[in-house]
């Protein structure tokens, strides 16, 4: 359809002049039109050119890549707070100083964490060191290791990301 400036459909001759273009030219067929044609098309002297496009083979469609889920990550959480795995105890003790009231001054009992040497050698060095050398080849039990003035929530924190977990 050929259409006037106000955009309402005009009555006019109607010429269908397809163009084939080659498959990967970018050219089309020189001189694909007759000036007489393309003249007796004009709407108050401006040529309005509907083009209407398709592809000749549908689009393929690439499938993404299949990456498997790295299963070391999911085994290293997993491994956070393993009472039967760990060779670390950590033992958090916060005291509330009596901050509102200096008359009270409160002793918690201490919140026990167990970790693996090996993930805080590489993962957190610096409390891997307050682990004291390597550990020897006994089956007694890890010695606590105290951590004070840290609240058992930052510590436990601390911990869940050194074993991959997210920050909330």
């Amino acid at each position: 359809s050929v259409k006037d400036s106000n955009g309402k459909d005009r009555t006019h001759k109607k010429a269908h002049i397809g163009i084939n273009f080659a498959a990967g030219s970018g050219k089309g067929r020189p001189n694909f039109a007759w000036r007489s044609i393309i003249l007796d098309l004009l709407v108050e002297g401006s040529l309005v050119i509907e083009v209407r496009m398709r592809l000749a083979e549908p689009a393929k469609t690439i499938p993404s890549p299949f990456i498997p889920e790295n299963p070391a990550c999911n085994a290293i959480q997993k491994m956070f707070m393993d009472e039967k795995s760990s060779d670390v105890v950590f033992e958090v003790q916060h005291r509330n100083d009596g901050e509102s009231n200096p008359e009270k001054k409160a002793k918690m009992s201490p919140t026990t964490f167990y970790a693996h040497r090996l993930i805080l050698q590489t993962c957190a060095p610096q409390l891997a060191e307050m682990c004291g050398g390597p550990m020897e080849n006994g089956s007694s039990p890890p010695v606590p290791i105290s951590i004070p003035n840290v609240t058992p929530k930052i510590f436990h924190h601390i911990l869940n990301y050194v074993y991959g977990g997210e920050m909330a």
